[in-house]
């Protein structure tokens, strides 16, 4: 079951609704997909561990998601599930 990790205050405007998009897509109750929040979850590090190894994780957003998956996953090299990340930030310099 993927797992859809966002950052809903990432860039307004196109990159938005590009979002919007990508999730109304991905959210239906078969998909069993799971959306967080970057902004909202508590311990994305738990969540992250607990992720079946073999399903993808989408990071949504720029280079602050980026920066906090990362900072989350430090220490779980090599990790155990395939990451696509779509960016949609304001720079994605990162």
């Amino acid at each position: 079951m993927p797992l859809i990790i966002y950052n809903p205050k990432s860039r307004a405007g196109t990159r938005q609704k590009k979002m919007r998009q990508f999730l109304r897509a991905n959210d239906h109750p078969d998909s069993g997909t799971i959306l967080v929040d970057v902004t909202q979850e508590k311990d994305m590090r738990s969540r992250l561990l607990n992720h079946p190894k073999d399903d993808a994780v989408y990071l949504l957003g720029g280079d602050g998601t980026l920066n906090h998956f990362i900072h989350e996953t430090i220490d779980l090299h090599p990790l155990p599930f395939p990451i696509h990340v779509i960016p949609l930030g304001s720079g994605n310099d990162f």
